[in-house]
C-alpha cells in the first residue's frame, strides 16, 4: 500500500473525519434543541462485513490491446451504521464504510456484477466530490466513505428527507427504467445496499396506499464533474392502488435531459405481472450528444410465478432505445457514461430460485441479447450459517462472439468466467 504517511492520504482521511464529526455535531444539535413533550432521543448502531472474493479467467484487458489474462480479486467492505431519534419526528441515518480492494487486474473482479458500482456513475448525483482514497498501490487500495447522512422531519401532512439516501424506483427486476438513483445492474446478484445519492424528497400521503414523492437531487454529468443544473435532477412521482395493482406516474428533470414514464404491478390469474415504461429527451446543452445519445424509450415486460412454496420463475423482456440493432461499438461510450443500461438493444432475461434446504438456496440467471444472439449464465448458491452470517458461491460466464481487435462483436462474448465467493457478516 502506499505510505500513510503521505499528505495526500492524510488529508484525505482529515477531510472525511471533518464531515463525520460535522454531520455528529449537526445531529447533536437538532436532538438539544427545545421541543415540546419531546421523546427521549434512542440511538442504535449496527454493521456488517461483506468480503467478496472472486477468480476470472480469459479477462480481456484494455490495458494490454485486450490481451486475454487470468487474475483474481478481492473486495472487503466494513459498514458501521447509525440511526436514531432525535426528538419527536425527527430521526438521523449515518451510514460509514471503509473498503479494501485488491486486484491483479485493473478494472477485474465480480464486484461490478455482484456489488461493486452499477451501471449509472455512483457519484453522479452526488453534491460532494470526496477523496476518501487514503491507500493506494498498483494492486490495490483502501477508501473511507460516507455513505449515507440523512435527517428525517415527519410533518402531520408529509415527511421531509434531506442528505445522502437511497432514492429507489422500481417495480422490475433486470432493468429498471423508471429508477434513475445509482440503479442496479442487471447481473447484480447481491442487493441488499443501494448506492447513497445527495437529495432533498417530500413524501405526500393521499389515502392510505396512495401518494406523491418530490425528488431534488444535485450532481453532475459525470460523477467527475462540478454540480450543475444538466447534471441535477427534479423528478415528481404519483403512486396508488387501483383494483389490486401497485400504479405510478414519474416525470421532470434528470442527469441530461427530461424524462416520463409510469409503471405497473400486479397479478393475472397465477402470474406476478410487472412493466415500466419511460422516455428520455436530452437537454441540448449536455454533452451526451457527442456519444449519439438521442430521443429514447425503454420499455420492460415481466412476469414471475411461485411453484410449492419453493421454486420461484421470473422471466423480463427489455426494450432499449438508447442501444444499437447493430455496430456494439457505437454504444459502448453511453454503456461507459451511464446513460444506457445495455449496448443492443433487445433482451430477455430469466431468473430461477429454489430452495433446496430452509439453509440452502440455489439458482440461476440467463440474460440473452436477441440484437447478436450472445447470452450470459449466473449460477449461484447462497448458505444462510445463522440470522447474522450468509455465504454466496456462484459463478458468470458469457456466451457469443468475442472481440476483434478492439470491435465489440457481442454483447455477453467478452465477459470473462468469472468465479466468486462472499462472507456476509451482520452485527
Amino acid at each position: 500500500m502506499a505510505n500513510l504517511e503521505s499528505s495526500s492520504g492524510w488529508d484525505s482521511v482529515r477531510r472525511l473525519a471533518v464531515r463525520w464529526v460535522a454531520g455528529l455535531a449537526g445531529a447533536g444539535l437538532a436532538w438539544l434543541g427545545p421541543t415540546t413533550g419531546a421523546a427521549q432521543p434512542a440511538f442504535s448502531l449496527a454493521g456488517n462485513v461483506r468480503s467478496l472474493f472472486s477468480a476470472l479467467n480469459d479477462y480481456p484487458n484494455p490495458n494490454l490491446a485486450w490481451e486475454r489474462e487470468d487474475g483474481v480479486s478481492s473486495d472487503t467492505i466494513l459498514r458501521l451504521i447509525g440511526e436514531g431519534q432525535l426528538r419527536d419526528g425527527w430521526t438521523c441515518e449515518i451510514h460509514g464504510a471503509q473498503r479494501v480492494r485488491f486486484e491483479t487486474l485493473e478494472g477485474a473482479g465480480a464486484g461490478r456484477f455482484g456489488w461493486g458500482e452499477p451501471v449509472s456513475a455512483t457519484g453522479r448525483y452526488r453534491a460532494t466530490r470526496e477523496d476518501g482514497m487514503w491507500a493506494e498501490h498498483e494492486d490495490g487500495s483502501a477508501e473511507l466513505s460516507l455513505d449515507r447522512l440523512s435527517l428525517k422531519v415527519a410533518l402531520s401532512k408529509a415527511d421531509i428527507l434531506l442528505g445522502r439516501q437511497a432514492v429507489n424506483f422500481n417495480q422490475a427486476y433486470f432493468w429498471n427504467p423508471l429508477d434513475v438513483f445509482a440503479p442496479f445492474g442487471p447481473l447484480q446478484f447481491d442487493r441488499d445496499y443501494k448506492t447513497g445519492v445527495d437529495a432533498a424528497r417530500v413524501d405526500v400521503p393521499l389515502g392510505r396506499l396512495g401518494g406523491v414523492n418530490l425528488i431534488g437531487a444535485l450532481g453532475g454529468e459525470t460523477e467527475r464533474d462540478d454540480v450543475s443544473w444538466e447534471g441535477s435532477a427534479l423528478l415528481a412521482r404519483a403512486f396508488a392502488n387501483w383494483r389490486d395493482w401497485d400504479w405510478a406516474l414519474q416525470g421532470g428533470k434528470i442527469c441530461g435531459g427530461y424524462m416520463a414514464g409510469g409503471g405497473a404491478s400486479g397479478e393475472l390469474g397465477l402470474l406476478a405481472v410487472r412493466g415500466e415504461a419511460a422516455h428520455f429527451e436530452p437537454d441540448e446543452r449536455n454533452g451526451f450528444s457527442s456519444i449519439g445519445l438521442t430521443g429514447h424509450a425503454e420499455v420492460v415486460l415481466g412476469a414471475g410465478r411461485r411453484f410449492f412454496d419453493s421454486l420461484d420463475v421470473e422471466a423480463e423482456y427489455f426494450f432499449n432505445g438508447a442501444g444499437e440493432s447493430e455496430h456494439l461499438n457505437a454504444a459502448l461510450p453511453r454503456l461507459a457514461a451511464g446513460t444506457s443500461r445495455q449496448m443492443g438493444r433487445q433482451f430477455l432475461g430469466t431468473a430461477v430460485r429454489y430452495e433446496i434446504h430452509p439453509r440452502w438456496t440455489g439458482s440461476l440467471l440467463w440474460i440473452l441479447s436477441f440484437t447478436d444472439g450472445s447470452s450470459v449464465l449466473q449460477p449461484g448458491l447462497a448458505f444462510s450459517a445463522s440470522e447474522g452470517c450468509d455465504l454466496l458461491l456462484g459463478g458468470l460466464a458469457g456466451l457469443g462472439e468475442d472481440l476483434d481487435g478492439t470491435t465489440v462483436e457481442s454483447e455477453f462474448g467478452a465477459y470473462p468466467d468469472i468465479l466468486y465467493v462472499e462472507l456476509k457478516l451482520y452485527f
